[in-house]
């Protein structure tokens, strides 16, 4: 049960995320660009701009206004975006972002935005919290998001 869980969160997040690219993100803005690239390519390496420690969090809100949180790892969660990929190719489930906006929390930077999904036709918001972890490449500390059935 709760594989199964997790996999409608990823499949509830979209193509969220799944981002690593060739050219590790030196910033919150390269990594948001990765971000959102990788996941409009339907890339799995999308999984690698996530800490294996990173906090994901999703709130499925449902019709009849019930809501349901799903929390994992960045570890489970890598694992979770590779495998989705390619039925969100399938099925064209592609999310884009509006309203994008930077935080500067000093050591991190909190990226804010409204998410739209093509597929079910809703919006929804959506938080990262990224950050340098003393090296030169930049990663998903965090993700909150909702999703709807």
């Amino acid at each position: 049960m709760r594989l199964t869980n997790c996999l409608l969160l990823a499949l509830a997040l979209g193509s969220a995320p799944l981002a690593a690219q060739s050219a590790s993100p030196g910033s919150a803005k390269e990594l948001w660009k990765a971000y959102v690239d990788l996941g409009t390519r339907f890339d799995p390496s999308l999984a690698d701009l996530y800490a294996d420690d990173a906090i994901i969090r999703n709130t499925r809100r449902y019709p009849d206004g019930r809501t349901r949180t799903l929390e994992m790892n960045g570890k489970e969660y890598k694992s979770l975006v590779r495998q989705a990929m390619p039925l969100a190719r399938s099925r064209g489930d592609v999310d884009v972002y509006s309203k994008v906006q930077f935080e500067d929390l000093g050591d991190r930077t909190r990226i804010t935005a409204t998410r739209y999904s093509t597929l079910k036709k809703y919006e929804a918001p959506h938080e990262l919290i990224v950050g340098n972890r003393g090296g030169a490449v930049w990663s998903i500390l965090q993700e909150t998001g909702e999703s709807r059935p």
